[in-house]
C-alpha cells in the first residue's frame, strides 16, 4: 500500500534506480538478492517496513504521513553518486522522541531518555569526530530497535552486519569501496561508542 502511495516510478525511474543500486549492492549482504524489492521501495529500505511492524509500544498509524515528510525533505536533493540514497529505519527516531504522545508510555519514555543520555555524550565526548554522524545513527537504529522488543531490558540481537545492511551504513571516505572493510569500520564506531 504504501509503494502504491508514496514510491510510484516510471520504468525509467527504475532502470535508474536499479543502475545506482548496482553500483554499491555488494556492500550490502542483501541487496542484490532483492534488489528489485529496493527499487520498488527506492527511497525506502524495506528494513523500514519490517521494523515498524515490529514496533510494540508505538501507534503505528503515523508511517505514512512519516515518511511523506521525510521523503519531502529529500525531494529536491540530489542522490549520492557513491552512496545509497535510502532511508532507514534509525530516521523514524527523531519522530517517535519528538511525538509527546510516546512520552506517556514509561518504557517508551526510559528509552527515549536513556538514548538522549547517550547522544549528549557523544556530541560532547566523541574520540573519532568523523565518525560521529555515523554514530548517531547508530544510536537511533539501537533507540528504534529497543521498541521492537515486548521488553526493553531484553538483548537485542542486532549484530554489526545488521546494522550495515538494514541502515545501508556508509561513509564516502572510507579508502576501500569493500564490505569488508565497511563492517570494520562499523565495528570501531560501535567500539567507540561503547568507549565514550
Amino acid at each position: 500500500m504504501v509503494s502504491e502511495k508514496l514510491l510510484q516510478k516510471d520504468e525509467k525511474q527504475k532502470a535508474w534506480i536499479r543502475e545506482h543500486l548496482e553500483k554499491i549492492s555488494f556492500l550490502y549482504k542483501n541487496m542484490g538478492d532483492r534488489l528489485e524489492e529496493y527499487v520498488d521501495l527506492f527511497l525506502i529500505h524495506p528494513a523500514y517496513f519490517e521494523t515498524f511492524e515490529k514496533l510494540y509500544l508505538i501507534e503505528k498509524r503515523h508511517i505514512l504521513m512519516t515518511l511523506t515528510h521525510t521523503m519531502k525533505q529529500l525531494l529536491n536533493k540530489e542522490v549520492p553518486e557513491d552512496e545509497p540514497g535510502i532511508i532507514s529505519y534509525d530516521s523514524y527516531w527523531e519522530y517517535l522522541k519528538g511525538d509527546a504522545t510516546n512520552k506517556t508510555i514509561p518504557e517508551v519514555k526510559e528509552v527515549i531518555e536513556k538514548s538522549s543520555q547517550l547522544e549528549g555524550i557523544i556530541e560532547q565526548s566523541f574520540t573519532k569526530p568523523i565518525y560521529k554522524p555515523m554514530a548517531l545513527r547508530i544510536i537511533h537504529a539501537l533507540s528504534v530497535n529497543r521498541l521492537t522488543k515486548d521488553d526493553i531490558y531484553s538483548p537485542l540481537g542486532i549484530t554489526v552486519e545488521n546494522m550495515k545492511d538494514d541502515l545501508c551504513l556508509f561513509d564516502p571516505l572510507i579508502p576501500e569501496k569493500e564490505e569488508d572493510f565497511l563492517t570494520t569500520q562499523i565495528t570501531t564506531v560501535m567500539r567507540e561508542i561503547s568507549k565514550t
